[in-house]
């Protein structure tokens, strides 16, 4: 009976379109940045029509290495991506069942999942690292959005060393047994579908714009 609830609040709040109203309203004007470890992001910044100024953009990198990134941010957006740091064959696919592009920076594991091959995902990524560069130092590491999420597995650490860091605007979202924000078999969602059901948790991601 919960989970079939579950799944009706969460199918309802997926076709809403109200939030995207909401930000246009609200957000308007703001300067942002987003650095996200998957697709979340990407919908702020199309529906608020923002040039990508995160490298953070069509691609997921898990919790662990995520934090491991952000820890030491300007040192990763600093060391260029190159074609080098790709792996010749992966085994990872898309949900279409197409193999992506997989890099690891300096001992993190990139995929990027929406990027056609190694080729795209360097210049992308290269490019948009100077351009969050440009925007930390116009304004301050403080205006800067951290959003990190569970993904396949959870592992309690990550929330820890994640609320750990000294960064003003940030949010962890966590796969909880029995959330509201679970899809109906019980996996968690991708980032797209996470922020499509924002709804479900507007107040805290208002919150983060606060002060932009």
């Amino acid at each position: 009976m919960f989970s079939y609830l579950r799944y009706k609040i969460n199918k309802i709040a997926k076709r809403q379109t109200i939030t995207d109203s909401l930000d246009k309203f609200f957000l308007k004007n703001k300067k942002i940045a987003i650095v996200s470890n998957n697709c979340w992001n990407i919908g702020v910044y199309k529906n608020l029509n923002l040039k990508f100024n995160t490298p953070f953009i069509g691609l997921a990198i898990y919790p662990k290495d995520f934090i491991k990134l952000i820890s030491n941010l300007e040192y990763y957006l600093k060391n260029p991506l190159q074609a080098e740091h790709f792996l010749h064959e992966t085994e990872y696919v898309d949900n279409r069942g197409n193999s992506y592009p997989v890099a690891i920076l300096h001992g993190v594991t990139i995929h990027f999942i929406h990027y056609k091959n190694a080729l795209e995902a360097v210049e992308k990524w290269n490019r948009r690292c100077s351009r969050l560069l440009d925007f930390i130092q116009n304004n301050s590491i403080d205006d800067v959005i951290f959003k990190c999420c569970d993904m396949d597995f959870k592992e309690q650490d990550n929330i820890i060393k994640f609320n750990e860091l000294r960064f003003r605007r940030k949010i962890y979202i966590q796969n909880r047994q029995n959330s509201i924000l679970l899809n109906r078999d019980g996996t968690f969602p991708d980032g797209i579908q996470l922020y499509k059901i924002r709804i479900l948790y507007y107040l805290k991601f208002l919150y983060l714009f606060k002060g932009l």
